[in-house]
């Protein structure tokens, strides 16, 4: 049975996600780029297909940076889901605090990102 959630937009949200039986799903530091780079993607569209694993990276990096990756790595499917105010990864899990920026953005972002 699965229980629906229903958000408010413009407010801030706890959400955590955690690997199946605390299992690590963040082995090496190219995987913290690539869920940055995917999270990031997710945000404001999709990530492009066919990238190169060191083009992913470098999108990580950039985006820690505060740079946008380029262009050509996301396509553009839909307005920002959700504003990240926090982000934090752990090997096992990871925590955020999101706030909606549109009706259905948070639920939307978390499935394409999970």
């Amino acid at each position: 049975m699965s229980i629906k959630r229903f958000f408010e937009n413009n407010q801030p949200y706890h959400i955590l996600t955690r690997g199946i039986d605390k299992k690590i799903i963040f082995a090496e530091k190219s995987d913290y780029y690539r869920f940055i780079f995917l999270f990031y993607a997710c945000n404001f569209g999709s990530p492009a297909s066919n990238l190169w694993k060191k083009d992913i990276i470098k999108a990580g990096e950039a985006i820690l940076h505060g740079e946008k990756p380029p262009v050509k790595f996301i396509q553009n499917d839909h307005p920002q889901l959700v504003e990240v105010n926090a982000l934090t990864l752990i090997p096992n899990h990871y925590h955020s605090i999101l706030e909606q920026l549109v009706k259905g953005g948070i639920t939307l972002f978390m499935k394409k990102v999970n």
